[in-house]
């Protein structure tokens, strides 16, 4: 008898029932606290930081309100208001971290009970999946342009919220995490498709039926129009950069050594990241696009303020000030590369690909979200 496999067994189910309970907890605590104290508690916190900010991406508005247990959209300027802007703030980035290192604890112990084995092949394949991620993004902006134009949602609130940020990447966690255990399911009928090969399939399936729809959008509405070029400027400085730096690290360093091949697409997601940021934020005119788009996170805001109040004006009239944002993903790609050390994956595999995963994610799907947008012009 296995007595350490029991052993891990029973490990695995006590911490998923007391993941599990702290999870039912919370939620139940917030809406009884929401009931208990409508007025503290949920406008000046709950609505304030988190729901009211949806409210107001998912209407395109640039301020909302809240006063009596009604929300006024837009903002009608009343006195003793709960008003809420679209993005993140302090409070909700640092919540929704604690919430996401949360749910990946929760994903990795119900996989441990699965018993599925990850491999760099599961990385990879989950690709196409975080680009249809980024894509659902374009599907929202695209639904408050209709609002704005037309006063009518394609979308209709609050269903809407579900693709709206952060909503949308905790739906995708439990579309991808289903996506996942199905094709696992599914391949063991199928003999000549691996699990790998079906994630894949779907994430590209899911992905082109988008890219199709915004294309048909096109032809629907005059505004909505094509810039190529500065997509395929993006892909190339995108390209170009994180090859060299794969390159010059496996070379120099030892920090490829533990996620191979996946370093590239690591290190890709967040090329392609802070390229788009640059290019969206500073380089449209200069590529002949009229557009102008404005950042919703706190850090890049932050280092375009400190940019802008120590760089020469001259140089950032020329290379805009949002370039050190680049330099902070490069830091961030090597200090992931640092953590998922060889090491890491030979102690804790499961672990060490479910972080990479989301490593790519959170890089590569934003970035997808920002380009296309500015591709479409919305």
């Amino acid at each position: 008898i296995d007595l350490s496999s029991i052993d891990n067994r029973i490990s695995d189910s006590l911490i998923l029932r007391i993941w599990s309970s702290v999870a039912i907890i919370g939620v139940l605590s917030v809406g009884v606290l929401s009931f208990l104290f409508p007025k503290q508690f949920y406008d000046q916190f709950i609505w304030k930081y988190f729901w009211g900010p949806i409210v107001a991406d998912a209407h395109g508005a640039a301020q909302v309100e809240r006063f009596g247990g009604e929300t006024f959209i837009p903002s009608a300027g009343l006195n003793d208001s709960v008003v809420a802007e679209p993005g993140y703030t302090v409070v909700s980035t640092a919540a929704y971290g604690i919430i996401l290192v949360f749910a990946l604890i929760g994903a990795r112990v119900i996989f441990q009970r699965l018993e599925y084995d990850f491999k760099k092949e599961t990385v990879l394949s989950f690709i196409p999946f975080m680009i249809f991620g980024g894509l659902i993004r374009v599907a929202e902006d695209l639904n408050v342009f209709i609002y704005t134009s037309t006063d009518s949602f394609f979308i209709p609130f609050p269903y809407s919220s579900l693709i709206i940020s952060p909503i949308i990447y905790f739906v995708l966690f439990a579309v991808g995490i289903l996506i996942l255990v199905s094709s696992d399911k599914l391949s063991s009928r199928i003999d000549r498709a691996t699990t790998e090969e079906l994630i894949a399939t779907v994430g590209t399936l899911m992905s082109v039926t988008l890219l199709l729809g915004f294309l048909y959008s096109t032809f629907l509405y005059d505004d909505v129009s094509l810039n190529i070029l500065v997509l395929l400027v993006v892909l190339a400085l995108t390209t170009v950069t994180s090859t060299a730096l794969y390159f010059v690290l496996k070379r120099f360093t030892g920090l490829c050594e533990g996620s191979g091949l996946t370093s590239l697409g690591l290190i890709f997601a967040h090329s392609f990241d802070g390229f788009a940021n640059v290019v969206s934020l500073d380089w449209l005119g200069k590529l002949g696009v009229e557009a102008q788009y404005n950042t919703k996170h706190v850090v890049n805001e932050g280092v375009r303020v400190l940019t802008r109040n120590i760089q020469p004006e001259w140089l950032s009239d020329l290379i805009g000030v949002t370039w050190p944002f680049m330099i902070i993903k490069i830091g961030i790609v090597v200090f992931l590369l640092w953590v998922l050390n060889e090491e890491f994956f030979e102690e804790s595999p499961r672990t060490a690909f479910l972080t990479l995963i989301v490593a790519i994610a959170v890089g590569l799907g934003p970035a997808t979200r920002d380009i296309v947008r500015v591709t479409l012009g919305i």
